[in-house]
């Protein structure tokens, strides 16, 4: 069986709750004060069975002072059954209402004209074309309108057939992605415990799913799930459930609060939004403004921080940011009312689009833009104005949480256009062309100073590069790296086809033999030869390492760096091991007296022996591996 939900709007004493009751049987005022003032208090909860599924009336309270609750039984439910007395007509909360619920992105509606028995037939025509005009105004699709009477009963089966239609044409709502139950009502049952209720929006719910409660981290075990007084092994997004905990205390969570997938929502003091003027909207909201921001079931005094404060249209949807004094969670694509504290009855509303948001600095336009791809729906535009505004790279998660898509659809719809890399980053393909040719060119520059110098550092490279994030870079790094036209040596990084050797006048290469020379003399005796502070020194010793006829140690214990050639550190193996033939132990002293050197370079040379296998260490002492001895 389908499940549908549904709230009961209309201005208070217009008949909502007595025609729930003529409806379902129910009724909805449980509560003793609402019995003696006979007034709507609280939000009401009914059902009825209809050909097409099960039908779930919340009744919400009439009169202006509990609109907070009324918007909250908005939470979760696809359509409206707006409630107009026949005698009273159009009255100031059914317009309120009616503009409520459009700010929460509400399309379909039926309307009852209640007390239809009471009224001539030509006030009942008059009201149908009067409120069908009104919610066509808001955006409605033309709703069916039935006249009726709950105490006679007459219309009520014609209502419920416009019901019935109404069931057979709702779809659930497609966000979020995850279980998340906004929760309007706890309460304890002896013997039972702990109860929340609400409307599922999201994924299927079951009592297996890992939950939590939010905000606040609220660790939860469900032991069962109800739909309508009947105990399910799961529960469908768009239907009302009760969720029995195991081991909650009811006093730590109330309504406002949300049940919801671990992991998959994040409490934040920032919302990113996007303020849709009504019909009879008043003045553009201004910035700082403080207002009462309701989603869901929750409300919170929060100030609204403009992103364009001198919009060349005021009369166009505003970009915001809400700022909260506490935590608060929401789903990107969640709808927003604001009561304008400066507006006595006026409210604004709107859409969600960050729940998660950040401060932009002066990144305000490109934030808007972000702001308008992300009210579109468009994946790849949200992934371009997200790239342009960070520097031409985006994280894929904010991509999926702003597009309201699983990671793998997200990933589908930005290939080929986008690169994406294991880390979860998201690159626009020009912003990575654009860093690729200035690595390379900087990379040039450098080889052209330095010529003799087989590599350069990568924070060289990178410190010559000014505004490019580092994420892009170093992806660029790699991919110039994988294409061959750039490639690691030693620490460093090159252009593949540099060679220091065939750019070396005759006066390097002079040098170079030299400088080599001068290495091969020094042997392992201390203080004969260790490299200058000259740039030119430098650059030759590296080109020695870097071609293999020279090694540069380093004792880290004195943090300093050594040199000597690869035929001494060879002829250094050969006569420790014809001095401790393996598997004969010696120590570091044993190996710089055999060595006739000091400690600052016997150190490295043998933990060097350690790294190439030659030699294995056993506490204090050494021995050659026999494999690798001769």
């Amino acid at each position: 069986m389908s499940h549908a939900v549904i709230t009961v709007l209309g201005h208070v004493d217009h008949g909502k709750t007595s025609l729930v009751k003529a409806l379902t049987g129910t009724d909805t005022d449980t509560q003793p004060e609402e019995k003696r003032r006979r007034l709507t208090l609280s939000l009401g909860f009914a059902r009825c069975d209809l050909p097409s599924g099960r039908l779930n009336l919340i009744d919400a309270p009439g009169h202006v002072d509990f609109l907070q609750t009324t918007i909250a039984g908005l939470s979760g439910v696809q359509a409206i059954l707006l409630v107009v007395s026949a005698i009273d007509g159009l009255q100031e909360q059914t317009k309120q209402h009616i503009e409520i619920a459009h700010f929460m992105g509400l399309k379909h509606a039926v309307v009852a004209i209640t007390k239809a028995d009471r009224a001539q037939p030509d006030q009942c025509q008059t009201l149908r074309q009067e409120t069908s005009g009104l919610l066509r105004s808001y955006g409605f699709e033309s709703p069916s309108v039935c006249a009726c009477s709950a105490l006679s009963g007459d219309g009520l089966d014609t209502l419920k057939a416009a019901l019935d239609h109404l069931v057979f044409n709702l779809k659930p709502p497609e966000r979020p992605i995850e279980p998340y139950l906004p929760i309007d009502r706890v309460f304890s049952q002896r013997g039972v415990g702990t109860i929340i209720t609400g409307t599922l929006l999201g994924g299927a719910l079951s009592p297996s799913r890992a939950c939590q409660v939010e905000p606040g981290a609220i660790p939860v075990s469900l032991r069962r799930l109800q739909v309508n007084g009947e105990e399910v092994a799961q529960v469908a997004p768009g239907a009302r459930v009760a969720v029995n905990l195991r081991n909650s205390a009811s006093g730590a969570l109330s309504r406002g609060s949300v049940l919801c997938a671990v992991g998959a929502f994040a409490p934040s003091k920032r919302f990113d939004i996007r303020i849709k003027p009504g019909p009879e909207a008043p003045a553009p909201m201004q910035h700082m403004e403080h207002v009462v921001a309701l989603h869901g079931t929750q409300n919170s005094s929060a100030r609204v921080k403009l992103y364009d404060l001198h919009p060349s249209d005021p009369t166009l949807p505003q970009y915001a940011q809400l700022l909260f004094q506490k935590p608060q969670i929401a789903y990107a694509g969640q709808p927003v009312i604001l009561l304008r504290q400066g507006h006595t009855g006026r409210l604004a509303g709107g859409q969600i689009l960050d729940p998660v948001a950040r401060d932009q600095g002066r990144r305000k336009a490109r934030q808007i833009a972000v702001l308008e791809a992300t009210h579109s729906g468009d994946v790849s535009g949200i992934a371009k104005a997200l790239t342009e505004r960070d520097g031409g790279y985006a994280r894929l998660d904010d991509v999926v949480r702003l597009a309201g898509l699983d990671g793998p659809a997200c990933r589908q719809a930005l290939m080929p256009t986008f690169v994406l890399d294991d880390a979860g980053n998201v690159f626009d393909g020009s912003s990575l062309d654009l860093a690729r040719t200035s690595y390379l060119q900087q990379l040039d520059a450098l080889h052209a100073i330095w010529p003799l110098r087989p590599a350069h550092a990568l924070t060289m490279i990178r410190s010559r590069i000014q505004d490019t994030p580092a994420v892009l870079l170093t992806h660029a790094e790699a991919s110039l790296i994988a294409s061959g036209d750039i490639e690691r040596r030693g620490d460093g990084l090159a252009r593949s086809d540099h060679d220091p050797f065939r750019l070396m006048s005759p006066g390097d290469q002079e040098n170079l033999t030299r400088t080599e020379a001068h290495l091969l003399d020094a042997a392992l005796q201390p203080g004969q030869y260790e490299p200058s502070r000259r740039i030119a020194d430098e650059d030759l010793i590296d080109l020695l390492v870097w071609s293999g006829r020279a090694l540069r140690l380093y004792n880290h214990a004195l943090r300093q760096s050594l040199v000597v050639h690869c035929q001494t550190a060879r002829d250094a193996a050969t006569d420790l091991a014809n001095k401790f033939p393996a598997p004969t132990q010696f120590t570091t002293s044993e190996a710089r007296h055999a060595l006739g050197t000091n400690r600052k370079l016997v150190v490295p040379l043998l933990e060097y022996f350690d790294r190439k296998g030659l030699t294995t260490r056993q506490g204090n002492a050494r021995y050659f591996n026999i494999e690798t001895q001769g």
